[in-house]
């Protein structure tokens, strides 16, 4: 992309790619919700919740760029 030009964007079956992500993150995080509440190994827990985590933060991060918008 050359200065000056305006930045792309896709939009795939008229949805924005940021709002598939929030869709596909909050999908994500409700799967991890089941498993933490059916899961009984402290081990398997951590690592759910580590899990849960990331995406959480990467929810986070996607709203706020597309905020910025």
């Amino acid at each position: 992309m050359k200065k000056g030009e305006p930045e792309p964007t896709f939009e795939p079956s008229g949805r924005s790619v940021m709002g598939s992500l929030e869709s596909t993150l909050l999908a994500k995080i409700e799967e991890v919700n089941e498993k933490m509440r059916a899961e009984k190994d402290a081990e398997q827990l951590s690592k759910l919740g580590e899990a849960l985590s990331i995406l959480l933060e990467n929810l986070e991060k996607a709203r706020r760029i597309e905020r910025r918008k």
